[in-house]
């Protein structure tokens, strides 16, 4: 099953994207779940993939970033993983990638992802 989401995602980090967006104060933008020939910059090369979110503060999103920063601190594949912040531009506002490489699983990040997020309560998210 997809997820209900309002953009096409690449079947292999549909998963990912989802739990992700599964956080309260988290969501995501862009996603490239690699590609044997990328076409264009946007896109990554096979073995790799990115999601692009942002996290509103005063929606649970910081806590929501720690908590994601510690799924991928967690998961056996950390040193093929890497959360960066970015900006838009403008010093308006910032964002983030989440980004693996090496042929990195989405799908068990995904699960860790889950597994963290069901760790704790929605009252401890929404602080």
């Amino acid at each position: 099953m997809e997820p209900d989401l309002p953009f096409d995602l690449d079947p292999n980090i549909w998963r990912l994207v989802r739990e992700l967006n599964a956080f309260p104060g988290i969501t995501s933008f862009s996603s490239c779940g690699g590609h044997s020939r990328p076409e264009s910059p946007s896109q990554c090369p096979a073995g790799t993939f990115e999601v692009n979110f942002n996290a509103y503060p005063l929606r649970g999103g910081w806590r929501s970033l720690e908590l994601i920063a510690s799924a991928v601190s967690e998961s056996g594949e950390r040193d093929k993983l890497t959360i960066t912040v970015w900006s838009m531009g403008g010093g308006t506002s910032v964002c983030f990638e989440l980004a693996g490489r090496d042929q990195a699983d989405p799908d068990g990040l995904a699960e860790e992802l889950a597994r963290i997020r069901t760790t704790f309560d929605d009252d401890s998210l929404d602080e």
